[in-house]
């Protein structure tokens, strides 16, 4: 379903990529991880992915479509990302029913009454927050709208940055089971980043682990769980994760 190769991102006044030579493949319904501390450019590649960077080199082939590094029109109906802010990934003078609709919108589909209260059944709310506006709303409840807008084209793919980080502990698990609970049910393909070595292993069967841009070591969650790694980077990086826990 996902395939990077060689992928390489420059930024301007930059000496060193931001991503360089990284390559992974995501089977269809597989959860595959990118971990690695902050500024390692977990995030960055989502982006490429996601088409919010252009410019890259490399090859990119998403369910069966190889893409340039420019514009790519069947991306929206392929690939959705939901961000790890909630609450700066929507507009906060919109109310949840413009939300969901404007994507139905822009990309002329049919059925958008129908397809508006599929997508709060999916991410289990009610119709009655249709009319609430963002700051009514909870730091769960904006990601689950945040998950339902991603899904409102049904893409095959959803790149998940950090999509509890900014969350309550209390809610971090609901929204686990909720994203866990759509894959299974949409038969979707995730590609999760994050630091938090415990969701990665809790919610992926495989991750690669990336540091300054490269990827330095590829394991299964079981392997993660077991603490059966190869490179020292990747023991430290996890023996901090579960001091931090």
């Amino acid at each position: 379903m996902i395939e990077v190769r060689d992928l390489t991102v420059r930024f301007p006044g930059r000496e060193k990529p931001a991503v360089s030579r990284v390559s992974f493949r995501v089977e269809s319904g597989e959860a595959f991880g990118l971990v690695g501390e902050s500024g390692c450019g977990k995030t960055t590649v989502l982006r490429a992915l996601a088409g919010l960077i252009t410019g890259w080199t490399g090859r990119i082939e998403l369910a069966g479509h190889q893409r340039s590094s420019y514009k790519f029109k069947a991306l929206p109906n392929i690939v959705q990302m939901v961000f790890q802010d909630p609450f700066g990934s929507l507009h906060p003078n919109h109310t949840i029913e413009r939300v969901l609709l404007e994507p139905i919108a822009i990309h002329k589909l049919d059925r958008a009454e129908q397809r508006v209260v599929e997508a709060l059944q999916n991410v289990g709310l009610s119709q009655r927050f249709r009319q609430r506006l963002p700051h009514q709303l909870s730091g769960g409840e904006r990601q689950r709208i945040a998950i339902a807008r991603a899904l409102i084209l049904s893409p095959k793919i959803l790149l998940l940055d950090e999509p509890t980080s900014a969350l309550d502990v209390s809610v971090q698990a609901e929204v686990v089971n909720l994203l866990q609970r759509l894959r299974a049910e949409l038969g979707l393909t995730y590609l999760l980043v994050s630091h938090d070595l415990p969701l990665i292993a809790h919610m992926c069967g495989r991750c690669a682990v990336m540091r300054s841009g490269e990827i330095i070591e590829e394991l299964t969650a079981a392997d993660l769980r077991a603490g059966k790694v190869a490179e020292r980077y990747t023991r430290e990086f996890l023996a901090a994760s579960r001091y931090a826990a």
